[in-house]
């Protein structure tokens, strides 16, 4: 079995760092307070080094990308 890099990239100028692809670490669940369940978030990482938490549900502001796109 082989194992690519997948990426998270913003579509809209209201994502966080648009059109900037990170790469997908992982898929964690988050505790937000005020919310009765957890939300599963990807956990990413930018190319300066800066990791961040993007919900699995805001499909409509990202899309999942491969290494060449």
């Amino acid at each position: 079995m082989k194992t690519k890099k997948e990426f998270i990239e913003g579509i809209s100028i209201h994502s966080f760092r648009p059109f900037e692809k990170a790469e997908i670490l992982n898929v964690v669940l988050i505790d937000v307070e005020g919310i009765e369940k957890d939300r599963p978030c990807y956990h990413v990482k930018y190319d300066d080094g800066f990791e961040d938490f993007i919900a699995v549900i805001d499909v409509d502001s990202y899309r999942i990308v491969g290494e060449k796109d």
